[in-house]
């Protein structure tokens, strides 16, 4: 809709306004004070141009600078733009790209954060975080996996690796499915003074192993081991290392990096439509057409991820390597698929609120019908007929 529409569109709305108010003060028997006429105002063929400019002298007498807000019940969304299209195709491919190579992505972050670990920041730090019960390498919990069965490495864990820590004791889950799978070592390591000490040492401890090659495993991955039987600490395991040899499997690492194409496409749209609106109106702030018209965008343009998430999923599981095909999953961008859940939701629900219900329709074209006047006229025509 072009804006000389909208603004015609805008003073009618208010000219039907103050006829609605007129007809409330000569019912109720109050004094009546008529609008005046537009100037420039003619009866005869008009051009639309000839229109705008007089509306335009209309809004400008009366001081209508700014558009009404939507009615209640209303229709209270803005339409597309070309520039909307853009940006949607623009946040998109960031989104496409970055979740199909973001194996590639990993990869690169993983090579540039690994040399860190040697630098001295590092190492004082790695000395000053050594700790028996985060890093416990007795037998049955130690070798390459011990990351990802150890609490300690858990953030979903902290806390209670902070209590241990300040115990000196560490608690485990022994392989395999017997009676006595649940481990405590009470000599792990010597207890710490303090809560706060403890917390300390575990964030040291955390920061040196991120910037390492295998990074965490995933918050709460290490509850897998308290499942029965031994699948969950099989499926823990595979997760954490995956079936390559070079590329870990899911990593705290590989989850924080896929939500840059979710932040990418939130960026982009969000800058573009407050920009916009500034530009329009000198502010920032987003009407409530515009905050409709947002969720739109961004549901599209997180959809375009969405797919493009799922595509490389399904086609790494169906042609991949046979080895590989169970690490599919991995490729699945969760953080866009939630946010794509939660916008779906906010589209069909602000669609159904611009749409009046039954009730308000009734009353708004009964109400001329409910006039004692036109009952004093049905009552004649009965009476004629």
């Amino acid at each position: 809709m072009s804006d000389e529409l909208r603004r015609i569109l805008d003073a009618q709305r208010r000219r039907l306004d103050e006829i609605d108010a007129v007809a409330d003060d000569l019912l109720a028997g109050d004094d009546v004070e008529v609008p005046e006429a537009p100037t420039g105002a003619a009866v005869g063929e008009r051009s639309f141009a000839d229109v705008v400019a007089v509306n335009d002298i209309l809004r400008a007498e009366r001081g209508w600078e700014q558009f009404l807000p939507p009615p209640p019940g209303g229709r209270a969304r803005r339409e597309w733009s070309r520039a909307d299209l853009a940006v949607v195709g623009l946040a998109g491919t960031v989104g496409v790209v970055g979740a199909w190579y973001e194996q590639w992505i990993d990869c690169g972050v993983r090579d540039l954060l690994e040399p860190l670990s040697d630098k001295p920041f590092f190492k004082r730090l790695e000395r000053d975080a050594q700790s028996g019960v985060i890093d416990y390498q007795k037998p049955g919990f130690g070798g390459p996996h011990h990351r990802a069965r150890n609490p300690g490495h858990d953030l979903f864990r902290f806390v209670e690796t902070v209590h241990h820590m300040r115990k000196g004791e560490f608690h485990g889950t022994k392989l395999g499915d017997g009676p006595d799978r649940v481990f405590v070592d009470d000599e792990a390591d010597d207890a710490v003074a303090t809560y706060t000490d403890a917390a300390v040492r575990l964030l040291k401890h955390l920061v040196t192993d991120v910037v390492t090659p295998t990074s965490l495993p995933l918050p709460g991955t290490s509850l897998l081991d308290k499942l029965p039987g031994s699948k969950g600490q099989d499926l823990n395991r595979l997760l954490f290392q995956g079936e390559r040899d070079k590329i870990t499997g899911m990593t705290l690492r590989g989850g924080v990096l896929q939500s840059l194409p979710l932040l990418s496409t939130e960026l982009i749209v969000r800058v573009h439509l407050h920009l916009r609106a500034h530009e329009e109106r000198q502010t920032f702030v987003l009407t409530a057409e515009e905050t409709a018209l947002r969720s739109e965008v961004l549901l599209v343009a997180h959809g375009l991820t969405g797919a493009a998430s799922v595509g490389r999923t399904l086609t790494t599981a169906m042609f991949g390597d046979l080895k590989n095909r169970i690490m599919s999953v991995r490729h699945l961008n969760v953080p866009v698929l939630l946010r794509l859940g939660a916008l779906g939701v906010s589209v069909a629900r602000a669609r159904r609120d611009r749409l009046p219900d039954w009730e308000n329709l009734l009353d708004h074209f009964e109400a001329p019908w409910e006039l004692e006047l036109a009952g004093e006229i049905e009552a004649a025509v009965a009476a004629a007929s």
